[in-house]
């Protein structure tokens, strides 16, 4: 291999090299546009979803532990209902704390933009 090759081929590798930086350049470049979020509401959205699968999950947690409390102890329907009423009451107040948290960082957010 002759000098004039070699040269030849660090060239051709050096622009393979600034086409590989510019290709991981622009990949990089979309992946972060695609990671932010394209609407604010949209996150939003997501926090009130959120509330209402913690609603059901405390609920439902409190039906299943009312039922085998009273499986346990024999004395259906009463615990039940205990824990369906406590339960409920934990999860709307939870519900409650939630949504308030979140209507005023959203209203905080509203007040940054103007």
């Amino acid at each position: 291999m002759n000098e004039s090759e070699k040269e030849n081929l660090r060239s051709t590798l050096k622009d393979l090299k600034q086409k590989e930086q510019a290709i991981r350049r622009s990949r990089k470049e979309q992946t972060m546009e695609s990671d932010a979020p394209s609407d604010p509401n949209r996150s939003r959205a997501m926090g009130y979803s959120l509330l209402g699968l913690e609603f059901m999950l405390i609920f439902l947690g409190f039906v299943w532990a009312g039922q085998k409390l009273d499986e346990w102890l024999k004395s259906s329907p009463w615990l039940m209902l205990l824990c369906v009423l406590s339960g409920f009451s934990l999860a709307l107040y939870r519900l409650i704390l939630a949504a308030r948290r979140l209507g005023e960082e959203a209203d905080e957010s509203d007040e940054k933009k103007t």
